[in-house]
């Protein structure tokens, strides 16, 4: 993580700076601490919109030569950082370059907005509108004006391990006026194809919720750009008419060739092309390399598409004829309520065994039913049921669950722009503690290495779904999905922290104000931290939510201890005075007067150092500690001695004045005795004389 941190100050990216200092100044919103770029709120460019982020004049200080804009996002959709980083110092003219990003105090009433700045198109957006018919464009702009500029782009984004997930002719400018050329628009500002119309996706993608889509690949950027490239050449949606769902279909069902390209008359080589582009089977698709040799005028032979096996003998379902067994998993996918008994029954079995002839299928869908036999009772073993089941007859389809498909990739940012949506949260939760995504994966010939991170992580989070855990639950699936996600602490609101560099940076500017908030370290901020910090014991979190105040402050001292030294975070004297005011419950233990005065000058002199650990190390002094328990022990001794020998000599004196009592009564019944007989011989003698 300090390496993060470090990567991203290189890059030009502190946000732990930038937030504290970015501000509203009237007509002019400044970014980072110098104001490197001014932005103007009452200069709104709606023609460089994009679908979720509202465009607007900007001027960079750092080059004021480059016309910039500045994108205002959306607060409840994720931005790709992690695409932002890696396309930070991109040099080819093909695409509109992203030049800086931050967070931002955007109105007087303290709104803070995230911002992307971007270079500005030198021309007009190709297209405006997908549904409205438009001049074909010729095919010497088609190759040379975008397909060239469009395959270098794709060829240094692949090399940055990065794919670009919105390429379509609404997201497409004019490099200049003269309408030659076309430049690639920003593709940062949402999660990957969260913009992307269904047509521009291949069918793993299109089958997908927007926000669930994935990273997807350079693949799936090269079949949004046949498609792109077939819609300038016919001027029109070559799906006008259909619906999504449609469309998906079609292409399940006939393949994206036959279903976008049908009988338009196109020219030969471009045909050629688009029959690379457009196939369904990544492993056959295009590859970069494969386009660039096209374009240079080697003429190339596409392989043909490889369509799924199909049965002359129809399978009956929800009134439905279907030959092939993708087609039948993605109605089930649709109707999983009325797919449980399906899914079971020996008539499915028998007919992808005999009619459609895959055993290999077969078999998968018979594992899948026996491995959820144990969820069977109830809706969500059904659901999961079919689930699997829908994995196993159609692995290259996304994990689809009570009607929702979501690619491995996408969980994050589905969770991310979820959180406050319930059903769509316990859906995640759900495919999650399942273990849908490892199935998923293991049931790929080839997954690549981002699917294996992610199935590899949620290996570890089912454990930690448990609700009533600090450092787990959902919160910390959002942050184990999304090694980028912010923060979502109360404690850091109107902040922008992703990982922990930027923690303790953040949290010494709020101690500076008068008005700071209790320092409590919440469920997110726990799991955000369980997340990141991978050398951190797990009980510390519990320890955090202690019904103890020494116990809980003391907690709450090691973790941030710890996040300040793994994150090599600067020194924070006033994160430091405010953990200091915490700690009152435990210098109060101290059983010596002086001694706990002495400690609390120790710590006043750590807390000076902006040093967390050091104020652990007053705290664990076990000099200190050891021998202000060994003179309390004494003092403790010697007074239970006391308190014995007082004891001892009350019960004495009680012994002692009943003795006194016995013996003072015994003296007093001899001398009444004896002045008695005295008395009586007196009177005697009177008597007789």
């Amino acid at each position: 993580m300090a390496d993060e941190s470090r990567a991203n100050q290189k890059n030009g990216v502190d946000f732990a700076s930038d937030i504290s200092t970015s501000r509203y100044e009237g007509s002019e919103v400044a970014l980072g601490r110098s104001g490197r770029v001014l932005i103007s709120p009452d200069r709104p460019l709606p023609e460089y919109d994009s679908p979720h982020a509202s465009a607007y004049h900007a001027v960079s200080r750092v080059d004021s030569s480059r016309a910039v804009i500045a994108l205002i996002c959306e607060p409840n959709l994720p931005p790709r950082f992690d695409a932002m980083s890696r396309l930070r110092g991109f040099h080819l003219p093909g695409l509109l370059k992203v030049q800086d990003w931050g967070l931002v105090t955007w109105n007087k009433d303290g709104d803070r907005r995230f911002v992307v700045v971007i270079d500005r198109p030198g021309g007009q957006r190709v297209f405006t509108d997908l549904n409205r018919d438009s001049k074909p464009l010729s095919e010497d702009i088609i190759i040379n004006g975008f397909m060239q500029p469009a395959m270098q782009v794709l060829r240094e984004m692949q090399q940055r391990n990065v794919s670009h997930r919105s390429i379509r002719p609404t997201n497409l400018f004019y490099s200049d006026s003269s309408s030659k050329s076309m430049v690639l628009g920003e593709s940062v500002t949402t999660p990957p194809a969260y913009d992307q119309p269904a047509l521009f996706e291949p069918n793993e993608s299109a089958m997908c919720i927007p926000i669930g889509r994935g990273i997807g690949s350079i693949s799936s950027d090269l079949y949004s750009l046949g498609v792109t490239a077939l819609y300038l050449m016919l001027g029109h949606n070559p799906a006008m008419g259909k619906t999504e769902g449609e469309i998906i279909a079609r292409k399940v069902e006939s393949g994206s060739y036959s279903t976008l390209v049908g009988m338009a008359r196109l020219p030969l080589g471009m045909m050629e092309a688009l029959r690379g582009l457009l196939n369904d089977d990544p492993r056959d698709r295009w590859t970069v390399n494969e386009l660039d040799m096209w374009l240079a005028g080697r003429r190339l032979s596409p392989k043909q598409p490889r369509m799924p096996p199909h049965s002359s003998r129809p399978f009956e379902f929800m009134g439905k004829e279907f030959h092939s067994v993708r087609a039948l998993a993605a109605s089930f996918a649709e109707n999983y309520e009325q797919a449980v008994s399906v899914v079971r029954s020996k008539n499915l079995d028998a007919w992808i065994r005999r009619g459609v002839g895959d055993e290999k299928c077969a078999n998968a869908l018979q594992a899948a039913v026996t491995s959820t036999a144990s969820y069977i009772s109830g809706r969500g073993g059904e659901d999961r049921l079919v689930a699997r089941a829908c994995i196993a007859l159609d692995p290259s389809a996304p994990i689809r669950y009570r009607g929702v498909g979501i690619a491995v990739t996408g969980l994050g940012s589905a969770l991310s722009a979820s959180m406050n949506n319930p059903d769509m949260r316990q859906v995640i939760a759900d495919i999650v503690s399942a273990r849908l995504p490892n199935q998923w994966v293991s049931a790929q010939e080839s997954p690549n290495g981002e699917d294996l991170r992610i199935s590899q992580s949620i290996e570890v989070i089912p454990p930690l779904t448990d609700a009533t855990k600090l450092g787990g639950g959902i919160e910390r699936i959002l942050y184990e999905l999304n090694p980028t996600e912010v923060c979502h602490s109360a404690l850091l609101t109107g902040n922008f922290v992703t990982e922990i560099g930027s923690l303790i940076p953040v949290l010494d500017e709020i101690a500076r104000r008068t008005d700071r908030p209790e320092l409590v370290l919440d469920r997110h901020l726990l799991a955000f931290l369980a997340a990141r910090l991978r050398r951190m014991n797990e009980e510390i979190f519990q320890a955090v939510g202690s019904n103890n105040p020494e116990a809980r402050s003391l907690a709450v001292l090691r973790l941030l201890s710890g996040v300040q030294e793994q994150a090599v975070s600067p020194p924070a004297p006033n994160l430091a005075q405010w953990v200091l005011s915490l700690l009152g419950t435990v210098t109060s233990s101290f059983h010596n007067e002086k001694r706990r005065v002495r400690v609390q000058e120790k710590l006043g002199r750590a807390a000076k150092t902006g040093k967390l650990i050091e104020i652990l190390r007053v705290i664990d002094d076990n000099a200190e500690r050891n021998a202000d328990n060994r003179e309390f022990t004494r003092a403790v001794n010697e007074y239970r001695k006391l308190h014995r020998d007082s004891e001892g000599f009350d019960q004495f004196m009680v012994i002692r004045n009943e003795d006194a009592r016995i013996l003072g009564e015994q003296i007093a019944a001899a001398v009444g005795g004896t002045t008695v007989s005295i008395t009586m011989a007196i009177l005697l003698l009177i008597w007789f004389t």
